[in-house]
């Protein structure tokens, strides 16, 4: 062998075709520059911040478990009172989260691996979610829908919402399954094995949480009602369905007390759920199995009598599910706080937050309409119709609740991203030049652009247009302000429900209420005590067995959004507080932050 054999042999070639052709390295490296673009001025909103509500929460109960090492057991002691949260998020984010930690825990400190976990899981995941949306963008469409998605990806602002670094909560998880899980579904009635991954990756949506299921049951529904009328559709869909059901069981199985097993819930995964997806694969198996000959009304007759007994066994388990996720909670606590949740606010509602964002989605959303439409037009496929459906009937939803927004965002980048992939060339254009040229002017970043002067013509105010409008009282909920809390002698605290989370989550003291509805018992009484005269106030604080009493009182100039307040009373305690008058039990805590308008009294 010669030297320059030897050589060769030695030192082996890099292959650039193989490295590019790695969809998982691009999706790496999408996932490289978001992380950059976010962290590039510094950790500030990370060492300032937890985040919302739930990624404080998330904190405190993945310190909880590793502290009991008790895995069925949901109840987070600190929060709650009396009446402790049991929580109903599942362990399945759990588990990675600690073994980040755990990974992180053996280099640095706790406190620098939480921080690590709080940067490093949301990015895991959305690598992983734009993998999948490149693999479904590579099924659906022309290659370069690889890139394109990719591209779309970088610049969808109000999708990329619940991915930024920081998110631990669960949204992230659940936009991953249900998205990914039905766009793969699409691809079931060339591909019926495919219909396993939709239905393993829809069951992983929902067995985190039920958020998707708006969407995602009327989609599931308008599928199976096609896959009976088209027999084509039905193999995959009774896969999707089987995978589903035993993705859902085997976490079910893994994550809930065998003693609890036989207790419905409304809000988290648990018998009565299983049930209904069990109707829905039994009748699809059936007519897959023995009604390839029947009529479509048979079918259907098979299809709606095996879903009508999942669902009468749904409802029998506990009718009040019936009623939705919030079935189990007293109605009581919808004026006092669940109607007032930022998250539960429309699209039109949020504009005043911020106007630029949400009219770039509603452009989003009406081109990905468009796209879907006209793409369905040009192919007139199967496939190019379930993607125009799919896209029409989120839309909605979208518009609906904010929390909603991302999920209608990636549908419609998805239906963009295709039209442009099939893009050819013309005498003027190379192919890749067309598609290179729609992609820059049909983006959520071009739409902001143009969203900018439309804001204006609609009156935005000059704060909102600057991004300086925040939600009323969270100048209170930053890390430094609560921090200043951790000094004073352990005890437990009364307020705003919204502190709750951070208050737990970053100091020794105990909360009486949380934004959270499985504590609705608390945040009666917490609002009650708020609400009562001063002198019934106080044998209220006695009761509970409060300490401290913490309210946000703003002083500073700025514009705010209460979008999250709960109306107060006149004459309550809260209201005399904060027009200023002294209350006899009430004494005045000097706290060492520069957060002024943060109040606390300790409670005689």
């Amino acid at each position: 062998m010669s030297m320059q054999e030897m050589a060769a042999a030695r030192w082996p070639t890099l292959d650039c075709k193989r490295l590019l052709d790695a969809r998982w390295l691009w999706c790496l490296m999408a996932v490289l520059l978001i992380a950059g673009r976010e962290l590039s001025g510094g950790f500030g909103d990370l060492l300032t911040s937890l985040g919302d509500t739930d990624d404080a929460t998330r904190l405190h109960q993945i310190r909880t478990l590793m502290a009991t090492g008790a895995w069925f057991d949901m109840t987070l002691p600190r929060l709650g009172g009396a009446y402790p949260l049991v929580s109903h998020w599942s362990r399945l984010i759990d588990l990675p989260l600690i073994i980040l930690l755990q990974i992180f825990g053996l280099f640095v400190s706790p406190a620098t691996a939480e921080l690590g976990v709080r940067i490093a899981w949301p990015m895991v995941l959305l690598a992983a979610f734009f993998r999948l949306l490149v693999r479904s963008a590579e099924a659906q469409g022309a290659p370069a829908a690889a890139w394109i998605i990719l591209f779309f990806g970088l610049t969808c602002m109000t999708g990329l919402y619940q991915f930024h670094i920081g998110r631990i909560d669960h949204h992230n998880a659940m936009m991953l399954g249900s998205i990914a899980g039905l766009l793969a579904l699409i691809e079931v009635r060339r591909r019926p094995d495919t219909g396993v991954l939709a239905g393993a990756l829809i069951g992983l949506g929902l067995s985190v949480g039920y958020e998707p299921l708006a969407f995602v049951l009327p989609a599931l529904g308008v599928a199976a009602l096609w896959a009976i009328y088209d027999s084509a559709w039905l193999d995959g869909m009774r896969r999707m369905a089987v995978a589903c059901l035993a993705t859902m069981t085997a976490v079910f199985v893994t994550t809930v007390a065998p003693w609890a097993w036989l207790h419905a819930r409304c809000d988290a995964l648990s018998l009565n759920m299983l049930v209904l997806v069990a109707g829905g694969a039994a009748g699809l198996s059936l007519v897959q199995a023995c009604g390839r000959q029947w009529s479509f009304a048979m079918r259907l007759a098979a299809l709606a009598g095996s879903g009508a007994v999942g669902l009468a066994v749904y409802g029998a388990l506990d009718a009040r599910c019936l009623a939705g996720p919030f079935g189990q909670i007293d109605p009581a606590i919808n004026a006092i706080w669940l109607d007032h949740v930022v998250e539960t606010v429309s699209v039109f509602t949020f504009y005043r937050m911020n106007p630029v964002a949400m009219i770039s989605f509603g452009l989003l959303l009406a081109a990905g309409i468009g796209c879907a439409a006209e793409r369905w037009r040009r192919l007139r496929t199967p496939e190019t119709a379930a993607l125009l459906a799919l896209v029409v009937l989120v839309a909605p939803t979208g518009l609906w609740m904010i929390k909603l927004t991302p999920y209608a965002s990636w549908f419609a980048a998805f239906a963009i991203a295709l039209s442009i992939a099939d893009i050819g060339p013309t005498r003027q254009l190379t192919a890749l030049s067309g598609q290179l040229t729609a992609a820059m002017f049909a983006n959520q970043w071009a739409f902001a652009v143009l969203a900018t002067p439309l804001a204006m013509l609609g009156h935005a105010s000059a704060e909102a247009m600057k991004g300086n409008v925040t939600i009323d009282g969270s100048q209170c909920m930053t890390t430094p302000a609560i921090r200043a809390l951790a000094p004073l002698p352990k005890g437990l605290f009364v307020g705003s429900i919204d502190f709750g989370s951070y208050i737990v989550a970053l100091t020794h003291h105990d909360v009486l209420a949380a934004p959270y509805h499985r504590i609705d018992r608390s945040i009666l009484e917490n609002q009650a005590i708020l609400t009562a005269e001063p002198e019934d106030a106080r044998r209220r604080l006695k009761r509970v067995g409060a300490d401290y009493l913490m309210l946000c009182m703003p002083q500073s100039a700025g514009e705010t959004a209460k979008l999250t307040a709960a109306p107060t009373a006149g004459t309550g305690l809260e209201a005399r507080l904060k027009a200023g008058q002294t209350v006899s039990y009430l004494d005045p805590v000097t706290l060492d932050t520069t957060a002024k308008d943060l109040r606390v009294w300790r409670i005689r």
